[in-house]
């Protein structure tokens, strides 16, 4: 199993002690995936499924299938991460919450949005909670998850989470366009024309005509 290891790390050009979660695999590296998709079971087998260097080549697998478009197979993997460092970490930690994005993320490649939405929703929690309301990464988190709930037609759900994330946008000086345009989207999936038409005529004042809708 040592020299699979070494295979493996070498096909994926990871070095083979030290391995983070943050380690890439080069697209396209199908070696490395297969040499993986041969290690873990090895592990899972003579480590247990719950030992760190398991976890960790799962990671990688995940990684790799992520890097090679193939989310079916990534999800799951995924999901026995986020269990693994949910009971060693906790379920507050930064790490674990970063299985959160990944998954929200991968659910929504798959278009499958109402499973997105409670890993968003930890993401943003887990982020006001350290950070507050506006910075960036929170602002970010915010949008995945209003984007996560229109798309599943959850309108009121998403108007609410533009709307607080237009506000801050708004205060902080940065460019709100994309914030104004997921809002007016969603006023207008929810039926509210009157508040979606002056957001979509100030579209277009900065982008020209194209924008606004009738009813």
């Amino acid at each position: 199993m040592l020299e699979l290891i070494k295979r493996a790390a070498a096909a994926a050009r990871w070095p083979s002690k030290g391995v983070t979660s943050e380690a890439s695999v080069s697209t396209g590296d199908a070696d490395a995936v297969g040499l993986l998709e041969d290690l873990l079971p090895q592990q899972e087998r003579s480590l247990g499924p719950d030992h760190p260097d398991t976890n960790r080549t799962r990671d990688q697998l995940a990684q790799a299938y992520h890097r090679a478009g193939r989310e079916d197979d990534e999800v799951p993997l995924l999901r026995q991460l986020l269990a693994y460092r949910e009971e060693v970490l906790g379920p507050d930690h930064s790490d674990t919450n970063a299985i959160h994005n990944r998954l929200g993320g991968s659910y929504t490649l798959l278009s499958r949005w109402e499973e997105a939405i409670p890993h968003f929703e930890r993401l943003l929690a887990h982020r006001e909670k350290m950070f507050g309301p506006q910075v960036y990464s929170v602002v970010g988190a915010r949008r995945q998850l209003g984007i996560a709930c229109y798309r599943a037609g959850r309108y009121a759900e998403a108007v609410a989470l533009f709307e607080r994330n237009l506000f801050y946008v708004e205060r902080s000086g940065a460019d709100s366009y994309d914030d104004r345009g997921n809002l007016a989207a969603a006023y207008e999936a929810a039926g509210r024309w009157d508040e979606a038409t002056p957001l979509y005529e100030q579209l277009d004042g900065v982008f020209g005509s194209g924008h606004a809708r009738g009813r």
